[in-house]
């Protein structure tokens, strides 16, 4: 014996309003989510360029960074320069009607910033607010 299947209504994992991209600060969404970070990695002659960026909800913290990493060929200061590009991301899960905090912390000498990217990505329709 089969049982039959029927759908009644629509059926969605995302949001209606779909992804969204956020800046840093504090967040409350009355869906369950996840909060996305992403560091791209950035080569440049301008100097460093390096970021740190966070993630928080609850006692889960996730942590991600990226940018430029050089050093000089000689391990001083000569003038020939050896860069790598590195970039990495998160993905921290966001439950329903709670807090979680986003945070970018660049270097302070850094000559270029590298290009940080935020957002929430929503299980379910529900609004997000700052807090």
């Amino acid at each position: 014996m089969s049982t039959l299947i029927e759908e009644t209504g629509t059926v969605t994992l995302l949001n209606e309003s779909g992804i969204q991209s956020l800046g840093p600060g504090t967040y409350t969404s009355t869906t369950d989510g996840f909060a996305y970070g992403i560091v791209n990695g950035a080569l440049s002659s301008d100097g460093p360029a390096f970021t740190w960026i966070t993630g928080s909800c609850g006692p889960i913290t996730a942590v991600a960074s990226g940018g430029q990493f050089t050093q000089f060929a000689d391990g001083n200061t000569s003038s020939t320069l050896n860069a790598v590009a590195a970039g990495t991301s998160f993905m921290l899960p966001v439950p329903a009607n709670n807090a979680f905090t986003l945070t970018v912390n660049p270097l302070s000498n850094n000559g270029v910033s590298p290009v940080v990217s935020l957002f929430f990505i929503p299980m379910g329709s529900g609004q997000l607010s700052a807090s």
